[in-house]
């Protein structure tokens, strides 16, 4: 990853957790999602398709979550989870040995569930808010 989309997407996670400390929930996601977006690997070819995708799945895991608190790292590993399953299901569409219509394959998008680890390990929260918020 180039230093300078790093430091883009360390602003922008900085932002959304200090939107989220204000009470602005909306734009702390939006930020947060840009900026773990942006620090996936993917090629330019992504779709918008696998943008929703990863929109729909990153508020399911912070819905998960009694806070918005995360740190990097854990970012860095829900997106890489969320980036594996949308290809796992890819795969799955492309190599069936039975057509899959468009409405199938946004239904096994729409459908899929996805176990995240630890998805609410909260003695790390605090921590994560009070060192970004300087």
């Amino acid at each position: 990853m180039r230093r300078s989309v790093l430091k883009e997407s360390e602003r922008t996670y900085r932002r959304g957790i200090k939107e989220y400390l204000n009470g602005r929930a909306d734009e702390a996601f939006e930020s947060l999602k840009e900026s773990f977006y942006s620090r996936l690997s993917h090629s330019e070819s992504e779709s918008d398709e696998f943008k929703a995708f990863f929109s729909y799945q990153l508020s399911c895991y912070f819905m998960s979550k009694e806070t918005m608190a995360i740190s990097l790292q854990e970012g860095d590993m829900v997106s890489d989870l969320i980036q594996a399953k949308y290809h796992e299901i890819d795969d799955y569409c492309s190599s069936s040995p039975f057509r899959i219509t468009l409405e199938g394959r946004l239904n096994l998008l729409e459908n899929a569930e996805m176990l995240f680890p630890a998805e609410n390990a909260s003695i790390f929260e605090e921590e994560v808010l009070e060192r970004v918020s300087k």
